[in-house]
């Protein structure tokens, strides 16, 4: 997020290369497109080499780093990473990965803001569509993939998400809708509210939950 922001990025890796120790467990070929995505956004990365904090200080605005290798710095706001140092940023690390993601991202939102002198606008998640929102109906099953091994499982396992909340131009409300609501527009559905009666049919007939009814004030 940081180089998507304008930033200038150096990656320190502590191992004699990049995803050292993660290597035993994923296999090379996604490891390799994995660092190439990171030279592809013009990424610094530098491995077998871990500068301490006053050392990086010296040469760069802002320093994000980990709790475990931060030791020397105290934080004053978790929630942004935000420590008593004013360069020093700390990524809480969660056991759910995707928590660690946010975590991370909310962190770099963070210092954007701070560096452009705005205020901090936490990024508000999507509402969470839960599983009996889905229609299952629509969807062929899929067996689990028990153990992912390879890309071809991974992209299989993917494959077999529900991608909930998230309009794929299925179609259903466009079909279903009685009163000619729906427009279909550059292969994506319009509502146009001068027809809507809010019967409701459409978010009944959404498979994954993309629609909901608000009521007007």
């Amino acid at each position: 997020r940081l180089r998507e922001n304008g930033f200038e990025v150096t990656i320190f890796a502590k191992g004699q290369s990049l995803f050292s120790d993660v290597k035993e467990s994923i296999p090379g070929e996604i490891l390799q497109k994995e660092g190439q995505v990171l030279i592809n956004a013009k990424i610094e990365l530098v491995a077998d080499k871990a500068p301490s904090i006053s050392e990086l200080k010296a040469s760069f605005n802002y320093i994000v780093t980990s709790a475990r290798d931060a030791s020397k710095v105290n934080v004053v706001d978790p929630k942004v990473g935000k420590t008593d140092d004013e360069k020093v940023f700390i990524v809480a690390e969660d056991q759910d990965i995707s928590r660690s993601i946010k975590n991370g991202l909310t962190v770099a939102n963070f210092i954007t803001s701070l560096d452009e002198g705005k205020e901090f606008q936490e990024e508000k998640l999507p509402r969470v569509v839960s599983f009996k929102e889905i229609i299952t109906d629509y969807f062929n099953h899929e067996k689990a993939v028990k153990e992912i091994k390879t890309i071809e499982d991974a992209i299989k396992e993917g494959l077999r998400c529900f991608s909930c909340g998230t309009c794929n131009s299925c179609g259903n409300c466009y079909v279903f809708c009685p009163d000619n609501a729906v427009k279909w527009i550059d292969n994506f559905p319009s509502f146009d509210y001068d027809y809507c009666k809010g019967c409701g049919v459409c978010v009944n007939e959404c498979p994954r939950g993309v629609l909901e009814l608000i009521p007007e004030k």
